[in-house]
């Protein structure tokens, strides 16, 4: 995180990329009161939704699309906080249905290819301190090309869980 804190302190407010981040229900948001959007600031980014006074709720699909965000987060639960995926197929099939609603179709996300489908195993529980790792890498790929998310991930699940390393939690990755 002090790599992560050292690049982003250093932004100006318009450079912080904007996010939205959306529930494994369509349009279902994170907003100001959830710990998201800590995790999205710790990562040098800026929820969109941020100035409400929730924690979660369902977002109207074209107050979305004016808040235009730079960079979409799609969280998924499936398979053991990611461990059990041995595919991205499903990933895949979730980041081509959110890219290509009709009402998100010009937004700044989508359009630069900028939507990325997220395990909520490293949303939750002790693996949430390497979200904002990933996060970053997606939000600033120029800034941490040297920065590799899946180390932190691997160490943590082997030197302290003792199992092996495996699982999907991140899709695209790298970031493209």
């Amino acid at each position: 995180m002090d790599r992560i804190d050292e690049v982003v302190e250093d932004l100006e407010p318009e450079e912080k990329k904007t996010v939205y981040y959306e529930s494994s229900t369509k349009y279902s948001v994170y907003g100001g009161l959830s710990p998201l959007t800590g995790m999205i600031s710790a990562a040098g980014g800026v929820n969109v939704y941020e100035d409400t006074s929730l924690e979660d709720f369902d977002a109207d699909p074209e107050d979305l699309a004016e808040r235009n965000p730079d960079v979409i987060f799609k969280l998924t639960i499936l398979g053991e906080k990611g461990y059990s995926v041995t595919s991205t197929d499903e990933y895949e099939e979730l980041r081509k249905e959110l890219m290509n609603r009709p009402e998100l179709s010009w937004v700044t996300a989508v359009n630069n290819g900028d939507v990325y489908i997220v395990n909520w195993g490293l949303t939750v529980g002790f693996r949430r301190i390497i979200g904002p790792v990933f996060l970053a890498k997606c939000l600033y790929p120029d800034k941490f090309e040297d920065l590799e998310p899946h180390d932190y991930l691997k160490e943590y699940m082997e030197d302290w869980l003792r199992i092996p390393y495996q699982g999907v939690y991140l899709y695209p990755y790298p970031p493209e």
